[in-house]
């Protein structure tokens, strides 16, 4: 693997467990732990948006678009895959 996918299977680890540590016990801490570990994730979405040009804005709500457009596009393809 290349660093740069590891660094992206480490962020992702973390992550998860950030989130079973807060889902597990919700506290101030354990809820700024889950924050901290989501920034490198977010970062690589920005990165990915910024890469495709940005098309729905450079603001928050143009990027949550753009994934949920993104994600459903995957989605119709996956399933149509399964149906043929």
């Amino acid at each position: 693997m290349t660093e740069p996918v590891l660094a992206d299977v480490r962020a992702l680890r973390d992550f998860r467990a950030a989130l079973a540590a807060a889902d597990a016990a919700p506290s101030d801490a354990s809820v700024a732990a889950l924050r901290q570990a989501a920034l490198p994730l977010v970062n690589q979405l920005r990165a990915a948006y910024t890469a495709a040009g940005s098309p729905y804005g450079d603001d928050r709500p143009g990027l949550y678009h753009w994934l949920r457009h993104d994600i459903a596009r995957r989605d119709r393809g996956a399933a149509e895959d399964q149906a043929s």
